[in-house]
């Protein structure tokens, strides 16, 4: 849904833009600072920066969608996804799907295909996003229960593994093909032997698709390819030694960490500090150590900025107290490098990174807890962001998250006026209408106490905490106008489940006056989120910045 004002609001966006650039390319020029409360520390002015700290066992993974930031987080009974609004304000919006009630965090992967952004979860559910708010399902044929460990685009396809060795392809998003497994799959052999017990990542290389297969820590591991996505086979296998080593858990069993880097294949050792590298060819198989790098397990590796980046694992919780968990290399996996900054092991925090992705020219990473949700709810996840600007949050910064809660009310106020259909070629609800809002991320319906939805609470909590420098009454004054939005949003959306909860029994036309209100009511929280991110201070540079972003027009 549009409004009238869609030029002035787009104006106000460059302005934003252009005067945070201006503010900002004169406030922050040296390194370090202190920002925000907190001293921000430097390496050649690049750091590592939390902006993401919940209450969850393991972040499983992370993507780039519709220039976003998108991290899943999981524990032992739940899964979240998030989607980031302002690194520096610290502002994230839950966008989960309605999901099964009992994903969790054992496994997740998400990939982005056809222009959408799709996650797989431990159930075996599927769901697509061509926007990053509405998700549909299209799990399909997929086996119910089997754990999707990864995904991974090949050749027009979209690929995704099941820790229980079998791979799917979709060329469409929506409609799968088995690949590898029981018959009817195209390869039904599988990957043959019997020792070969799981799956958990996959790795495009070179024109192969690469699949790492655990055999258990007496076993060894395996790396299988495919030309053609169809026709599988075995590429390199480490079995264990004769006589094996006195300790087992310290065998390679498992792969959980794969990427491309300088025209090489890295696999990273899950149990071993090592990596095995190979430019495709059979003779090609390295294994590359360095003494100095103690960790059990390599969870992710990641190509960023023209370097490797591994993550480690304390698996022997505590064993490695202090030690980093990211390193970085330029050797080829020689030697590593301590990443400044980085998280450490520590007895009641972390133990691992689980989830690492390169956008653009910022460095991603989530943290494993040392702690289980199960036994102390103090646990929690956070992730980082490693780029060469500093934190910042200015109030024109929280602007623009606020004027952004436009497009989520104006979607509902969409949805709310009855059926509103699934984009072309994507399954329609069993309904056939939006109306119960199963399309959207579970966070639509707001569940705590007070119905403060996500992206309004983190709104109000950077406003408390994180803008600077601080401007009390206009921060007091926004603050306010979030309450008044937040209420409007909670009377809007008591009408919407009022009449879901209704409808089948009293049919449309008696719960259309119900919609009608509420759709006034987000339509004016639409406008007093036009009220709350306007900012007078900017009229000053208003001539001057009207012409710059008019010869930015041509």
């Amino acid at each position: 849904m549009t409004t009238t004002s869609s030029g002035l609001i787009s104006d106000r966006y460059r302005i934003m833009s252009l005067l945070r650039g201006v503010f900002f390319g004169i406030s922050f020029t040296l390194c370090p600072l202190f920002i925000g409360g907190e001293l921000w520390v430097s390496s050649s002015c690049a750091a590592q920066h939390k902006i993401f700290e919940k209450s969850f066992d393991r972040a499983l993974c992370l993507s780039q969608y519709n220039n976003r930031i998108f991290v899943g987080v999981g524990h032992y009974t739940s899964a979240k996804i998030y989607r980031l609004s302002h690194s520096g304000c610290k502002i994230w919006e839950d966008v989960t799907p309605l999901w099964r009630a009992d994903t969790s965090d054992s496994s997740m992967a998400m990939a982005v295909f056809n222009s959408a952004l799709f996650v797989g979860t431990d159930k075996g559910e599927v769901f697509g996003t061509l926007e990053g708010l509405k998700w549909y399902n299209v799990t399909g044929i997929l086996p119910p229960d089997n754990s999707i460990s990864d995904m991974a685009v090949f050749k027009g396809y979209l690929y995704l593994s099941h820790s229980g060795m079998t791979i799917y392809r979709s060329m469409d998003g929506w409609v799968w093909e088995p690949v590898v497994g029981p018959s009817p799959a195209l390869h039904p052999g599988g990957f043959g032997d019997i020792n070969n017990h799981d799956l958990h990542s996959l790795e495009v290389f070179n024109g192969y698709l690469y699949a790492g297969i655990g055999r258990d820590n007496v076993n060894g591991i395996q790396i299988w390819r495919s030309s053609d996505g169809t026709h599988w086979n075995l590429f390199q296998e480490e079995v264990q030694s004769q006589p094996p080593p006195p300790i087992l858990e310290l065998l390679p069993g498992h792969v959980h960490a794969m990427t491309a880097f300088n025209n090489k294949l890295y696999i990273g050792e899950f149990e071993g500090s090592g990596v095995y590298r190979t430019d495709g060819s059979p003779s090609s198989w390295d294994y590359l150590v360095d003494g100095s790098v103690l960790s059990h397990g390599i969870m992710r590796l990641q190509e960023h900025d023209g370097k490797l980046y591994r993550a480690n694992y304390d698996r022997i919780t505590n064993a490695y107290i202090g030690e980093k968990l990211l390193f970085e290399t330029t050797s080829g996996g020689n030697t590593w490098t301590e990443v400044p900054g980085s998280p450490v092991v520590s007895i009641d925090g972390v133990n691992g990174i689980g989830a690492l992705l390169s956008a653009g020219d910022k460095l991603y990473s989530g943290t494993i807890s040392t702690k289980s949700f199960a036994t102390d709810p103090t646990s929690k996840v956070q992730v980082y962001e490693m780029g060469d600007d500093p934190l910042t949050c200015s109030i024109l910064d929280v602007n623009k998250s606020i004027s952004g809660l436009k497009e989520r009310f104006a979607d509902i106020a969409g949805l709310a006026s009855l059926c509103n259909p699934p984009p072309a070629n994507w399954p329609p609800p069993e309904s056939g209408c939006f109306l119960f809002l199963a399309g959207y991320g579970q966070s639509v319906i707001p569940t705590s106490p007070t119905w403060v939805y996500s992206a309004i609470e983190e709104i109000i909590a950077a406003l408390q905490a994180e803008v600077w420098p601080r401007d009390e009454p206009k921060i007091q004054e926004k603050l306010a106008l979030m309450n008044e939005i937040n209420s409007e949003f909670k009377l809007a959306m008591e009408l919407i489940l009022w009449s879901i909860f209704n409808i089948d029994s009293q049919g449309a036309a008696w719960v259309k006056p119900f919609l009608d209100e509420a759709i006034l009511r987000l339509e004016h929280a639409q406008q007093l989120c036009d009220e709350a991110s306007y900012y007078p201070g900017m009229m000053l540079f208003l001539p001057a910045i009207m012409s710059a972003a008019q010869e930015g027009k041509k």
